[in-house]
């Protein structure tokens, strides 16, 4: 059974390989720096956007309304269930916490979801930019001059892509043994070969 973990392995590897020369060092390169650049632009411009989004628009009073009503609802509904006795009791803490606390926690709630949106557009949409971009570049590395080096460096990313995915594998595989020692799993590292090397020089390093 061990031998099956090999394959698994090795099957990473070439597949990684392959879609790495298919696709060339370019593309995959400037993905990833593309990825990148995304979160970083992200980051640096959703506060600033999403500040400009609730000083011009009504979309966090609306959210804020949604969710005073949704709460004040509830509020009525379990305040419903009370005895007539602790009534009166409920009855000014349920309007001490509609009126003093409830509108500051909707606003600080209402204002987390409009970042959080922006934060999402505005990740998609440069991703969806940069994407163009990345095309465009691809185009140029397809020439007959760049298309070998291409070539030749995507399948380099690729055989480094597929080692990292393999040792992070074998990492994982490591800490479940570690947690339950009793597993099939650990007997199956051992009964393989190429698994087995990378498991003690990785995990029992």
């Amino acid at each position: 059974m061990g031998i099956i973990i090999d394959i698994i392995l090795i099957a990473i590897l070439i597949l990684s390989t392959f879609l790495g020369y298919k696709k060339g060092l370019v593309k995959l390169g400037a993905k990833l720096f593309a990825g990148i650049i995304a979160i970083i632009l992200t980051l640096i411009l959703y506060r600033p956007v999403a500040n400009a989004i609730i000083k011009n628009t009504p979309i966090e009073d609306k959210i804020k309304n949604v969710i005073v009503e949704n709460a004040s609802n509830f509020i009525k509904e379990e305040n419903e269930n009370t005895n007539e006795i602790s009534t009166q009791i409920t009855n000014q803490v349920t309007n001490q916490v509609k009126n003093e606390i409830l509108p500051g926690e909707a606003e600080n709630i209402a204002k987390g979801v409009v970042y959080a949106l922006t934060a999402i557009i505005l990740f998609v949409v440069v991703k969806i930019i940069l994407s163009i971009v990345v095309s465009l570049i691809d185009g140029i590395a397809k020439l007959p001059i760049l298309k070998q080096f291409n070539e030749v460096g995507g399948m380099a990313y690729g055989i480094v892509r597929g080692l990292l995915i393999i040792c992070i594998a074998v990492l994982l595989m490591g800490v479940y043994t570690k947690i339950k020692p009793e597993s099939t799993l650990n007997t199956k590292i051992q009964a393989s070969f190429i698994t087995k090397i990378l498991y003690e020089n990785i995990v029992k390093f």
